[in-house]
């Protein structure tokens, strides 16, 4: 069977959706109770010939009663209520030619056979070990005899009221209740399981194979039917491979269909007096043919159980088997990669005991100048502890710029006022000064301590200095805020070079002169670009990670050549913008760091493929960025490298979304 549901049924369960919680009622309730209605008449044709007439061998109604229950709840039982008087009306009626005597005993005998579905429905979901049915043997056992129990106190309270209400003899009471129970029993063991499995496969769709070798098995099964009931030939053994078969190729959906198609083949043959279970009386004929129905129900039901618990035991033992060679894998790698550092430090303690030992004369020798040195490294430690400290410090600036940017707002904006009146204080000392008014003693002392010339004069320098600095402050926090655009996840028309700017601007620090190279110089080669639909924040993470390499190649570059002649050369990234077609734009980042090789380069752009040392890099950062540009914005994005020479990024996209 296939898992996923047929175009017939979506649009059924969409059309019931949409109506109302009465007409969902009606609409399961309509058909239940004709269901209902219908098998029961035809069980009351067949009923045996002593009072009340209603009594009989095959009573399909409470297989019905028991799976509507399983999967509907209680509610709908007014109307089986209403369905069994139907039923059980007229033939007590005829009986005891009394109107309220025989209402009143349909509706006792109404509610007994709603209280034994009720009851065995209760019963299975309390003791079931889950609310699968059929798929444990345990669970079977246990329907078949919950069943049997149920169906027994049924038919001996309903013919214990029949009998009291004088529509039936005493002396009948023990066949009249062995009938009564028998049909139930056999309705409820044999169609119970074909309507829950029918209703769950009703969901899924048929492989087309399957249809045709179900076609092939109803027609061998059909045709061993007519044979045995239209025939009179004894070969009802027959049904036992068919069954076999039914349950292992099509599970518990074919052995219960057949198992009731046999049933109705069976009844049919039986009531012509065709066939092995023909004797001189009816109810007895059915009460052997339902025997035999029932033993071969309960046999196909445990063996549909014990398929089920085998290939649920394989599918367990298969996930078990696939956790263990995960597992295995897990251990052999991490054994592996110990082996290989358990090899290396190996090797390593060997070169330094080599080393140690050729160089232990010349140590004693130097033990001072070490001294000297290892003040020098514990000082360069510091140093670096400091610098790493620096380092995220300023990880933690960037990440609160945003909130920086009111204060720093306020205080700019605030400068102009604090110019304005400083001047006004100064002009009003200054025309103070010149009224020839002589002083307090205790003012002109303080006018001497302050300096006033100076004091006018340095005033306008620090304000104009706060102005230039709080400038400057907002320059970056816009830098940081234009690269981060928290707020445009969506796309929107944003301009590329002021995102590549906002990106240089981040990386300004990585860009400025080391100790060990020169100052890396950016070229900008923009052409005028039109505004283009994207996710801004999401393409200065691509300029971030390609700008990023670009430096850190030509970082690797100047490490690996160390020679004064290379220091002085100069590490470049040149960025270049075009238009493309009238309908794309171009970015081309250009470097000249070390370069890429060409195994590296084919797998450039793999999650977690990185060539940087452990916990330098996770190996993400080129692949997000060819999701973004090639999934995200449906561009491109390639690589040109020449080892030792540099590398080229180009990106294209699309101006339109």
């Amino acid at each position: 069977m296939n898992n996923k549901p047929s175009l017939f049924n979506r649009f059924i369960v969409r059309e019931i959706d949409s109506l109302s919680s009465l007409s969902k009622w009606l609409l399961v309730a309509i058909p239940l109770a004709a269901a209902y209605y219908g098998s029961g008449k035809l069980g009351v044709m067949i009923a045996l010939p002593i009072p009340p007439g209603t009594i009989t061998a095959l009573w399909p109604p409470s297989g019905i009663l028991w799976a509507a229950n399983w999967c509907f709840g209680y509610r709908f039982w007014p109307v089986f209520l209403l369905a069994d008087m139907a039923i059980n009306g007229p033939g007590l009626f005829e009986t005891s030619h009394d109107l309220t005597k025989a209402i009143v005993t349909a509706i006792i005998l109404g509610f007994f056979a709603i209280l034994e579905a009720i009851g065995g429905t209760v019963l299975l979901r309390r003791w079931l070990s889950n609310f699968y049915l059929f798929d444990r043997s345990e669970n079977v056992v246990k329907f078949i005899l919950i069943a049997l129990l149920c169906t027994a106190l049924n038919g001996l309270f309903s013919v214990s009221v029949t009998c009291l209400s004088g529509m039936a003899n005493w002396v009948n009471f023990g066949y009249l209740w062995y009938t009564l129970w028998i049909g139930n029993a056999i309705g409820v063991i044999v169609f119970t399981p074909m309507l829950l499995t029918w209703r769950q496969y009703l969901q899924h769709q048929v492989k087309r194979r399957q249809f045709i070798e179900g076609l092939l098995f109803l027609s061998v099964l059909l045709s061993a039917g007519i044979i045995a009931f239209g025939q009179g030939y004894p070969i009802e053994y027959l049904f036992i491979p068919c069954l076999v078969w039914a349950n292992f190729r099509f599970g518990l959906l074919g052995s219960t269909t057949g198992v009731t198609i046999v049933t109705i083949l069976a009844l049919l043959g039986t009531i012509k007096g065709v066939g092995s279970f023909v004797r001189p009386s009816l109810n007895e004929s059915l009460i052997l043919l339902q025997s035999f129905m029932g033993s071969a129900a309960v046999t196909t039901l445990l063996l549909g159980a014990a398929i089920a618990e085998r290939k649920a035991s394989e599918s367990a033992l298969d996930r078990a088997n696939q956790q263990l060679e995960n597992r295995v894998e897990e251990r052999t790698a991490a054994l592996q990669q110990a082996n290989y550092q358990l090899t290396t430090e190996i090797a390593e303690r060997k070169e330094i005991e080599a080393a140690m030992c050729a160089s232990e004369a010349a140590l004693k020798e130097q033990t001072q100048e070490l001294q000297a040195t290892l003040q020098k490294l514990k000082a360069t430690q510091s140093q670096l502890i400091q610098t790493e400290k620096m380092s995220s410090i300023g990880q933690l600036v960037a990440g609160v710029a945003h909130e920086i940017n009111n204060p720093v707002n306020f205080i700019h904006g605030n400068l102009s006022y604090l110019d304005e009146y400083t001047c006004g204080l100064l002009e009003l000392l200054e025309l103070y000064q010149a009224s020839n008014v002589e002083p307090l003693p205790n003012i002109q002392e303080k006018l001497e301590e302050l300096d006033l010339e100076f004091l006018s004069a340095d005033i306008s320098k620090i304000l104009q200095s706060m102005r230039m600095g709080t400038e400057r402050i907002r320059d970056i926090v816009l830098s940081l805020r234009n690269f981060s655009r928290l707020d445009q996840s969506e796309f929107k028309k944003a301009d590329i070079h002021a995102g590549i700017d906002s990106t240089l601007t981040i990386l300004q620090h990585r860009l400025r002169a080391t100790s060990n190279r020169p100052e890396i110089q950016v070229l900008k080669n923009y052409q005028k670009l039109p505004s283009i639909e994207c996710c801004p924040g999401q393409l200065n993470q691509v300029f971030m990670n390609i700008i990023s390499n670009g430096i850190d190649a030509i970082e690797e570059n100047d490490r690996q050549n160390c020679t004064e002649a290379d220091r002085t050369k100069t590490g470049e990234i040149c960025i270049t913008t075009e238009v493309v077609c009238r309908e794309w734009i171009k970015i081309r980042v250009v470097d000249n760091g070390i370069g890429i090789s060409e195994t590296i380069r084919s797998r450039l752009f793999d999650p977690f493929f990185t060539t940087k040392p452990v916990g330098q890099g996770t190996g993400l950062g080129l692949a997000v960025a060819h999701q973004i540009i090639v999934e995200k914005h449906r561009g491109s994005i390639t690589v040109n490298s020449t080892l030792g020479e540099g590398t080229e990024f180009a990106i294209a996209l699309p101006i339109a979304s």
